[in-house]
């Protein structure tokens, strides 16, 4: 069995990684029985290794008893060893998240960092078999969709997992017949955490419908793959002919989603990097024939229903104001030309009252319109005449002059005031 599964890994490890066998790779090794298995693989492999611990200060001396272990390990192997404590409780309390969510997190940004500093192309962690069935039934119970029974990749980015040919089975026994020694973390039994009670009554149950669960995960997994880049290659296809985005803001046309061969799953798969859950994505098609002005918001982005599109843009997009505003002066000549460029405005020069500035538009915002003799008009109506989307209007600007008139909703209608005549001596010129 031992030489079976040291074969195994070397087959494994040339498949995976590009020159893992000719340079240094990170082992995340915490003490527990797979980690400890993988180290010593790579050891009885004759490959360069570092190893890496976090203590994340949550078990007290049983944690301190884990990283003597691993220090131990690294120094019989001559693996080089790096250490690190962190405090999790506090940062996950800072963050806003699960204790698990911090630890994985702060874990993570430690291995990368170490990555870059001592330059190790590979960051290998102990995931097997057993643990991405776990992960998938996980998944599908969150309702992860197609992307989540992939499970965990073999390989992301410079993270890479050597031992999800085996199953839990296979590295207990081979721990075993190796005299292996490794630590337990009681948390592993403990039935508050939903992988745990998947881990002890629902893959049993499985394994002893199917004793080789694992195996069949893995094919399963392969064709699941396949899917989802078929799935990836037809949505991107479809997204190009619905999708428009300009500084930020995608525009999704409705009758393109309405036209879709199944609109609520093509629909999610879009939204879904964006933070919007199956049910939202049901909400916003059932919105589609709905009058403007729905929002749905997500944790980093918000949706929003206009006439023939929906409006996508981060909640943290804020429209970025100058209030400078720059004026340039022409004498009035009988040869000059005003353009019909929206995003150009003239103005009488005597009758501008400076300095001007910019600012957004605010509710109760009035001024008199050109052509209207002097008439006000609320700029709400103005942009409600002009059938602007509800992202649309949050952009608008208007400028104004010293005494706080607005003398342009700029891209939109000037004053009538300020208005260029024949009697004009001086054009005043200003650029959105």
């Amino acid at each position: 069995m031992t030489e079976c599964m040291l074969t195994d890994f070397l087959i494994n490890i040339n498949r995976l990684a590009e020159n893992a066998t000719r340079s240094c790779t990170l082992l995340a090794v915490s003490g527990g029985v797979d980690s400890m298995v993988m180290a010593n693989l790579y050891h009885r492999a004759g490959l360069q290794c570092a190893i890496a611990h976090c203590n994340f200060q949550l078990r007290g001396e049983a944690a301190e008893l884990d990283a003597q272990l691993v220090r131990q390990i690294a120094q019989e192997y001559h693996f080089e060893y790096h250490e690190v404590s962190f405090e999790t409780k506090k940062m996950a309390k800072l963050w806003r998240v699960s204790t698990q969510m911090a630890a994985r997190k702060l874990r993570y940004e430690w291995f990368e960092s170490l990555s870059e500093q001592f330059d190790y192309p590979w960051i290998a962690t102990a995931h097997h078999g057993t643990d991405q069935v776990e992960t998938i039934l996980l998944n599908w119970v969150r309702g992860s969709g197609l992307r989540g029974l992939k499970g965990m990749p073999e390989v992301n980015g410079k993270i890479i997992r050597p031992l999800l040919f085996a199953t839990r089975e296979q590295i207990l026994e081979y721990a075993e017949k190796q005299g292996l020694e490794w630590r337990e973390d009681r948390s592993n039994q403990d039935d508050y955490y939903r992988r745990n009670r998947i881990r002890k009554h629902v893959v049993p149950v499985l394994k002893s419908i199917n004793p080789k669960l694992e195996g069949t995960v893995a094919e399963s997994v392969k064709i699941l793959g396949g899917a989802l880049q078929l799935q990836n290659r037809i949505i991107q296809d479809w997204k190009s002919e619905i999708w428009t985005e300009t500084d930020g803001v995608a525009s999704l046309s409705i009758e393109g989603i309405k036209k879709a061969l199944v609109p609520d799953y093509q629909l999610y798969v879009l939204l879904e990097p964006f933070g919007f859950s199956t049910g939202q994505v049901k909400d916003i098609i059932i919105q589609l024939e709905g009058i403007p002005g729905k929002e749905f918001l997500s944790s980093t982005h918000r949706m929003v229903k206009d006439r023939d599109k929906l409006i996508l843009t981060r909640r943290d997009n804020k429209v970025k104001v100058d209030p400078e505003v720059h004026v340039e002066v022409f004498p009035r000549w009988n040869d000059f030309t005003l353009t019909n460029d929206p995003m150009v405005a003239y103005f009488d020069a005597e009758k501008l009252e400076m300095p001007l500035t910019r600012r957004l538009w605010q509710p109760g915002d009035r001024f008199k319109p050109f052509g209207m003799n002097g008439k006000t008009k609320k700029v709400s109506d103005l942009l409600i005449d002009l059938k602007l989307s509800k992202i649309a209007k949050d952009r608008v600007t208007v400028i104004v002059d010293k005494k706080g008139e607005i003398i342009w909703v700029e891209g939109l209608r000037t004053s009538h005031t300020p208005r260029v005549t024949e009697t004009t001596r001086e054009i005043a010129m200003i650029k959105a």
